[in-house]
């Protein structure tokens, strides 16, 4: 039998192709041989995962992706060193000047960094400085995320998770060059929390999708998804850009507006049991919430589309009750249309949402109650009748 750590680094190569970063990473940590071996591929998975999912890469854009990546990971790393102590004429010093005067002052920055990462991770959960892993310990992050959502930290705690191993490297090895950091995957980690959580870019957005779904289920990470996918259905509503079907359904189980449901729940079952209604402009919700109601009145009888308007309308009901009284008063409207009731005067019909029925409303409300009440009652109950009957 032929170790999967025996085999060659070609075929590693093109098996790990078909596996997410996160199921490579699980495989690399199963021995020490597989461990040595797939530390060699890291840089070239790296690059395939952007060439993947961002078919604007053309090979001669490699040498410029590589300088992005790190460039972006190391200057936020000098942003943060920038924050402990400022010279008195910092506004004088240009970046090499400010990088030799934090060289200089090595032995303060590492005491103050040391210090600030230690209370930070034992404000969260206690963890000791000696217990990072050599390794990104997904488990470890999926396992606490639910006791830290409310953590007072500036950044997200996955992120400063990665980035506290990543920075205390950074800072006790004099500042040198991020290159040579040692795990590449904990840098393609943080490089795309910092792209998710601080700068939350758009033009990335199929890489960074892939990467949020690879590494969590739907009930991990739902914080980062949910600030993120709200950002994105901003932007989409403003300054629509590509995104598929099957991403819109992804999201929606985290999040999801008025327009996206308009264009989804005709397509595919939905669950928004979990979802949070990300709001747009007033004006436009309350257009399409009428559509969606008409589209639901021209197929009553349609399985899919009943199961998804039921969904929709327990979620209004639980996040926003007046978009849900806006949409029950859209159906009145539709259910009036259909309801006749009996002049006595003149023996004949009356439709409820008619000028007729309106008058003669108005001139028995005052003149006799009793039997303006009765006829409320019974209009009433017609109404959920038909509502049952259409609407569910």
């Amino acid at each position: 039998m032929t170790f999967f750590s025996n085999l060659p680094d070609d075929i590693i190569y093109e098996i790990a192709k078909y596996i997410s970063i996160r199921d490579f990473c699980i495989l690399s940590a199963t021995s020490k041989s597989s461990n040595q071996r797939l530390k060699s591929l890291q840089s070239s998975l790296i690059i395939y995962n952007f060439k993947k999912y961002n078919i604007h890469y053309k090979n001669g854009d490699i040498q410029n992706l590589k300088e992005l990546f790190y460039n972006c990971i190391e200057n936020y790393l000098i942003n943060n060193i920038y924050k402990y102590k400022l010279p008195r004429d910092y506004r004088n010093y240009y970046f090499n000047c400010f990088k030799e005067h934090l060289l200089n002052n090595n032995v303060y920055y590492r005491n103050c960094r040391f210090e600030y990462l230690y209370n930070e991770l034992q404000s969260i959960n206690n963890i000791e400085q000696d217990n990072f892993e050599n390794s990104i310990n997904y488990e470890s992050l999926e396992t606490n995320s639910n006791s830290n959502t409310n953590s007072n930290t500036n950044i997200n705690w996955y992120v400063n998770f990665i980035f506290g191993k990543v920075f205390y490297w950074f800072v006790y090895n004099n500042y040198c060059n991020i290159r040579k950091y040692p795990n590449k995957f904990e840098l393609y980690a943080l490089y795309n929390f910092l792209q998710i959580e601080v700068y939350q870019n758009k033009m990335g957005f199929a890489h960074l999708f892939n990467f949020l779904e690879s590494i969590a289920n739907t009930t991990r990470y739902y914080n980062i998804r949910l600030k993120y996918y709200s950002s994105i259905l901003d932007t989409l509503h403003t300054n629509p850009f590509t995104v598929t079907f099957d991403q819109m359904f992804t999201i929606s189980s985290i999040v999801i507006s008025v327009p996206i449901f308009k264009k989804l729940f005709g397509i595919r079952v939905l669950d928004l049991s979990k979802s949070k209604l990300h709001l747009c402009c007033l004006d436009c919700n309350e257009e399409t919430l009428r559509e969606i109601c008409e589209f639901k009145l021209s197929y009553q009888k349609d399985d899919l589309v009943s199961y998804n308007y039921l969904e929709f309308k327990q979620l209004l009901k639980r996040e926003n009750p007046y978009y849900f009284a806006y949409l029950e008063n859209s159906e009145n409207y539709h259910l009036n249309e259909m309801i006749y009731v009996k002049n006595p005067s003149t023996n004949k019909r009356m439709r409820v949402n008619g000028n007729l029925f309106k008058s003669f409303i108005k001139c028995i409300s005052v003149d006799n109650t009793y039997y303006y009440a009765k006829m409320v009652k019974n209009i009433a109950k017609r109404r959920e009748y038909l509502r049952t009957k259409i609407f569910t």
